[in-house]
């Protein structure tokens, strides 16, 4: 039960561009229409992302060794870059600032929402 509920604050962070559509619907050219559509496109994106990634980082390393519980590590898409090659352990370091600025963008976005 403790991992659904650590779990919920990624998840609204993590769907911050439907809030953004919404907050902006009335600068929005035929709102009814546009507003639906973007939601659903946004919802769609994000999980299809989501579901790469999941699927790419517990795919390449099993959940044991991704786990913090046993001893893993708390950023697991960054865990599997740096430990995948050699060659992409460049790569560590840009993911730690992307996941930096998205958070940053994200919270941005539900301030303006506010």
């Amino acid at each position: 039960m403790s991992g659904i509920i650590g779990a919920i604050p990624q998840a609204m962070l993590g769907y911050g561009s439907v809030i953004a559509i919404a907050s902006v619907a009335e600068e929005i050219k035929n709102p009814g229409k546009n507003v639906p559509k973007a939601i659903s496109y946004a919802l769609f994106i994000t999980v299809i992302v989501y579901l790469l990634i999941l699927f790419s980082t517990y795919g390449a390393f099993g959940w044991q060794e991704i786990n913090p519980q046993s001893g893993g590590y708390y950023a697991p898409l960054q865990f599997a870059v740096a430990n995948f090659s050699g060659s992409t352990a460049w790569l560590s370091p840009l993911i730690s600032v992307a996941a930096l600025l998205a958070l940053t963008t994200t919270m941005l976005v539900l301030v303006m929402d506010a």
